[in-house]
């Protein structure tokens, strides 16, 4: 879990999904917050990701779901 001192929290387990705050978006998921511009570089980075077998902080294969 990420806390911020403006109060925002982002849980960063479980699967690869895309979040968008009043500051942006985010992709979220295996122990990541990752910044991207749009809904769509969120999918494409939740693609690649995928693609190229990301791996949670335990060194297991992330599991994924449409962003």
């Amino acid at each position: 879990m990420l806390r911020f001192s403006d109060g925002v929290n982002l849980d960063t387990s479980g699967p690869l999904r895309a979040l968008h705050l009043a500051d942006g978006w985010y992709v979220l998921g295996g122990g990541m917050s990752i910044p991207v511009a749009s809904n769509e570089e969120a999918a494409e980075t939740i693609r690649q990701m995928t693609e190229h077998g990301v791996r949670n902080e335990d060194g297991e294969r992330q599991p994924t779901h449409d962003a």
